[in-house]
This record gives structure tokens, sequence and C-alpha cells, in this order.
């Protein structure tokens, strides 16, 4: 997650060219955009802690405005939204979290934000400039911050709009991806956040807390304990990224807003995704282009608030504004490059209707969307996990594992890698938008272990073998008597069907491009290495390392499902550029 600083460079804030050519330009002339009044405070919370906050106030400060509020562990830098909002008449209310920097308390994972926000509401309420409007924004970890302000009862009173970059509400699902830890995220992330002193304390109680329990309760927008979506009664606006961190639980909190959120505000929901996200800082290597609607989304959400629903931003917009992905630019040749699908945007009311295409894995290493087409023969390898296969390309913030889509082709030679590749190319541009998903039928001579699918595009001539997306599944919690309370695990030896979360994509594969899949039990250091010795995440490593020879039951019991979607209903909107 990026400290404030980078972050707000990478999207412009602070520069005098973030603002469209169609965007207005701040009323305040001058100097005077640039020397908002600042006004320091300590806000005690109703548990008796103190909250560094900062205020920035819009020239000339004697009056009533509008106020933006952003809560940050980064520190001093926040986000810098004081030269987003305050030139165009808000007053910026910029918080260090609890625990972070100079604020009291112990930093808890967002896990008292609502109530802090709360406690700050009910403060700024008598304040002079206050004027009845309070707008929560965020990015990253700030975002998720500004999503749990849901869940405490009475910030809704308060709360009269949403901005979120690259953020969820769902922290469970983040950390544990199908049961499998996402260490080089969260792991690296709080053992690094040396804004805030609890953080590794909290590294701790996430691996403490693999099972989905009491524990994550304020850290889900909703599940068995609570819905907290029901609250929204306000505008929102949010930026996700088809390779950022949170792009599942970013779209799942979105989904589940139109879902639940109060049915006068249904339509005034906007979803944006953006091929990068935190992953943007590589956008350049990949090919795509610096995307104007990153450079908009300030100036969405300044309207947004401003509820000028006939700004020229909400007019060529739908409730759905997504980045269809084709070829990555950087690999296609020059004449693709030219000549091919993908690569644009387009608008929708709502998620497009799907037909589910399978492709079944099969013992020859092909790929068929006839289960008949392909033998039932297993397919068996041993997983060493001193050895383990590295993660090339993934929905990942450390360079440590490379973000966003990477050639796997230097993967194949391992042992402990195996692929399947459709028997011949597409012939015609073929839309998919929508979750992918796996099924496999597997078993283990071990007790644990793990199972990774990569869906790869297999470019012309021998090209790079480009992932598009994959999924995760930790066995113990996927076992059939497994909950996601109480693991539970193998048989060895045992054979057992599990389905794998792909997560969503919106993809066009292009003529002379060829389907494939790759399935192997690891990918470091994305994800924690599985010993297959069947301890809980936080003590696996008082156990054995144990080489597990895992199989794969190829025909009809092992399948990739694509979300096929018709061209027509994904068309380009030319008024996004």
């Amino acid at each position: 997650m990026l400290s404030g600083v980078v972050l707000a460079l990478a999207l412009g804030f602070g520069s005098a060219h973030y603002i469209p050519a169609f965007a207005p330009q701040p009323e305040v002339e001058g100097d005077l955009i640039r020397h908002p009044c600042v006004e320091h405070h300590k806000i005690t919370t109703s548990d008796g802690i103190e909250l560094t906050t900062v205020l920035l106030i819009p020239y000339p400060c004697d009056g009533q405005y509008p106020a933006v509020m952003d809560r940050t562990p980064y520190g001093p830098t926040l986000d810098l939204i004081d030269s987003v909002y305050t030139p165009f008449g808000f007053t910026a209310i910029l918080q260090n979290q609890r625990g972070c920097f100079t604020s009291g308390g112990d930093y808890d994972f967002w896990k008292m934000d609502g109530s802090d926000s709360y406690d700050t509401m009910v403060w700024f309420a008598n304040h002079s400039t206050y004027n009845g409007e309070i707008f929560i924004s965020g990015a990253s970890a700030d975002g998720c911050s500004a999503i749990a302000d849901w869940a405490f009862p009475g910030t809704s009173d308060y709360i009269k709009g949403g901005n979120y970059i690259w953020a969820t509400g769902f922290g469970h699902e983040t950390s544990y991806w199908g049961g499998a830890y996402r260490e080089d995220l969260i792991s690296h992330w709080l053992l690094t956040l040396d804004t805030c002193a609890n953080s590794d304390n909290i590294e701790q109680e996430v691996r403490e807390n693999e099972a989905y329990g009491e524990w994550w309760a304020p850290l889900e927008a909703n599940g068995p304990y609570g819905n907290n979506l029901v609250n929204v009664n306000a505008p929102q606006i949010s930026q996700a990224g088809w390779w950022d961190i949170f792009l599942q639980g970013q779209i799942d909190t979105f989904d589940g807003t139109i879902e639940y959120c109060e049915e006068d505000v249904q339509d005034k929901q906007w979803l944006w995704i953006i091929p990068g996200g935190h992953c943007t800082g590589d956008e350049a290597t990949f090919g795509y282009p610096k995307f104007e609607s990153l450079q908009d989304f300030p100036y969405m959400a300044q309207e947004m608030f401003k509820g000028n629903w006939d700004a020229n931003c909400f007019q060529v917009s739908d409730r759905y504004n997504v980045y269809v992905m084709g070829p990555v630019p950087f690999y296609m040749s020059d004449t693709e490059r030219s000549n091919h699908t993908g690569n644009y945007w387009t608008s929708f009311p709502s998620w497009p209707t799907t037909t589910p295409q399978q492709w079944f894995l099969g013992k020859e290493g092909l790929a068929s969307m006839t289960s008949t087409d392909v033998t039932t023969a297993p397919i068996s390898y041993n997983y060493d996990p001193s050895n383990p296969c590295p993660a090339v390309g993934a929905n990942t913030l450390y360079s440590s594992t490379p973000c966003g889509p990477h050639d796997q082709s230097d993967i194949l030679d391992r042992s402990d890698v195996i692929s399947w590749s459709a028997a011949e190319a597409f012939t015609e541009p073929v839309g998919m938008v929508g979750k992918v998903s796996a099924h496999l039928t597997v078993s283990s001579s071990a007790v644990d272990t793990d199972f990774y699918v990569t869906l790869v595009d297999q470019y012309p001539d021998d090209g790079p073998l480009v992932n598009v997306r994959y999924g995760a599944v930790k066995m113990r919690w996927n076992t059939p008597d497994a909950t996601p309370e109480v693991a539970v695990n193998m048989v060895p030896d045992q054979v057992y069907e599990v389905d794998v979360d792909m997560w969503t994509t919106a993809y066009i594969w292009n003529p002379g491009h060829t389907l494939g899949v790759i399935v192997t039990s690891s990918r470091s250091p994305e994800f924690t290495v599985n010993p297959n010795n069947g301890l809980p995440i936080a003590s696996q490593s008082d156990g054995d390392m144990i080489i597990a020879n895992n199989t794969i039951y190829c025909g009809e019991g092992s399948y990739v499902t694509l979300p096929i979607v018709s061209l027509q209903d994904i068309q380009l909107n030319p008024n996004i550029r």
C-alpha cells in the first residue's frame, strides 16, 4: 500500500496537471490557491485516545465550507488532498489513524476507524466552518479506512459522499485468498509500516486468525457478523484496477453496495476499473497509456460532492466503466499493435450477461471445450516446499513479486509446473467479462497442500505466454468438512474436488492467440509456502517441510470456466480516453 507522497504523485495530486481539459479551474486565483488556513488539533475519541488532526480551510477561511476527510496511517505527508479539494472550496480534514505517527493508541488494522471517524465528525460539526456536509475520501490504506466508516452507527448521519481509490471493505478475503495467505502483501506491508508502532503485533494477529472469526468482523463490509452496506445512504465513486491488490474485494464492496444501500442512492454509485491500480507504476512497462480517467478522478469526486449531476463526467459514463484489456501492448508485434481488438473503455449499467465456457484439462497437455475430447488419466508431480515455484506477474504491490501481466515461459521447465494448451488458436475475437474460475479434481500424499491455477494467453508465432487471471486454494480450508471457521486436513491420497476463485476480469482473446492453463502448488513469495504438514499458518514452521506428490485428475472433473460475453455488450465508449 503506497505511502501518501508516492500515491499522491502517482495520481497527479499536488501537480498542476491533474485537472483535465474539461474540468473547471479553481475560483481562487494566484498564490492564494496554495495558501489555505491551517489548523492543528488533537481530537479526543470516546475511549480517550488523542488523534492528530489538521484542517486546511479554503481562502478566505471565514465562511462555511463542505469538508473532505482523509484518515491515513502514513504520517505527516498524508495524501496531499489539500491540493485536490481545497482550491475548489472544500475544507480538508487530514488525520493520522489511531496508533500512527503522532496519534495516540494502538494501530488496529482499521478496526476502530469507524468509531474514530464518527468522533471526528461529531467534533467537526461544532467547528465554525462546518456547513453540514462531510465527505470521506482515501486511496489504498486510507480508502480501506474510509469504507470502514460505514460500520459504525451514526456516521451515516454525517457522510454525504464517498471517494475510494484502490481499496476494499473485505479484510479476510484480501489477506487469505482461497485460504492461502498473501504473505508478500500483508506481512510485508505491516512489518514495514514504520509510522504505526503496533503494526508488527497486528501482523502476528493476522497470522493467528487464519480462520474467518470474530477478529475479522470490524474489517468485513458484509458477512455473518453484520452488513455495513445497508448503512450507505450517500453517492460514492470507486476506482479499482485489474491488477490491483484489492481488485476482487473492491468489486465485491461495490456490488454489495448496489444491492444493499438505500434505494435513493443506488443510481449514484460509480465504479471505474483501470488496468493497473497499485500496479500503475508499471503501466509504461506494459505499454498501456497513462489514463486520463486516473487524472480526472479527483474532478469527478468534486462534482459528485457538489451534487453536480449534469457534469460531463457523469453524462459520458455509466455505473460500471471498465478498461477492456486485450493483448498487452508490450508483448504485441508492431503489426498486431496497430490491428487488434481490446484495450479500450466501455461502460454499462450492470455486469453484462455471460455464457459460461468450460475448458477441460486433458492428459496430453491439451485443453478442450468438449470433455469427451480429453483423457481422464491423472497427472502427478512432486511439490518440494524447499524449492517453491516463483510468482511471475500478479495482483501484488512489492517488487519481490512483479505485478501485472508477465511472460510465464520461464517456469514451464519446472517439474512441479503442469500446463495445458488449446489445440488451436482463436480465429475471431472472443470477449469475457466477469468471474473466471477453475474446478479441479485432485489428491495429495500429504495432509495439506496448495493449488494455484493460472489462465494464460499464448501469443502468436510461439510468442510469450502471458498471465490473464489466476487463483489460489489451500486445501485444508477447502476439504468437504472444512468451514470458513474450521480447517480440516486432507486424507492422504483421497480424491477431492475443489473450486478456485480466479477473480474478475474484462479481456478479449484475439485471433492467433491460444488459451492455456498452468497449475502448480506454490507462488513464492506472493503466498506463504505451504510445507504440506497440515499446521496452521502461525505455527507451520514448527513442523517438518514435507515433499508432496500431488495429482490432477484430467477430464470432465478438471476445467477452467470463462465468462464469455457478446462483443456487442462491451462496445467502445468513445467519450472516455
